[in-house]
């Protein structure tokens, strides 16, 4: 069934027993943050139909905050909550090798892993002097 097709069966009344499905995302975990949102019931964006106040204020916080110690932390804080809420239960993860020359440019957003596919990844990429 196309993404489309499913999300038109799935989102509306949330009416499915399990669904496997799948997120990418660049390095910053803003996008995937917000699929947990109440915001994003309306829209499709959130299939399992999760609202949860707190987290929607973390959500908010973490995505002005400009300190990267205290952004990490909300946003690990927010991870805890999805975990403890089990919000979803990850079946496997995708492995994907991927190669990039660390001679020849600097720059890599590397964490949590390189994805070359998103061009947000690749914005600091420079030749090496």
């Amino acid at each position: 069934m196309d993404p489309d097709a499913l999300l038109a069966l799935c989102c509306p009344v949330f009416d499915f027993d399990i669904i496997i499905w799948g997120w990418t995302t660049d390095p910053d975990p803003t996008l995937l943050l917000k699929v947990m949102t109440s915001d994003a019931i309306p829209n499709g964006s959130s299939e399992a139909g999760y609202a949860n106040p707190a987290y929607d204020l973390l959500y908010a916080q973490q995505a002005t905050e400009l300190d990267l110690e205290r952004r990490r932390a909300l946003v690990w804080e927010m991870q805890e909550i999805i975990l403890n809420d089990v919000v979803y239960i990850v079946p496997y993860y995708i492995q994907s090798a991927q190669a990039y020359r660390t001679d020849r440019f600097t720059g890599w957003i590397t964490q949590p892993t390189v994805v070359l596919e998103e061009p947000a990844s690749l914005v600091n990429v420079e030749p090496v002097q």
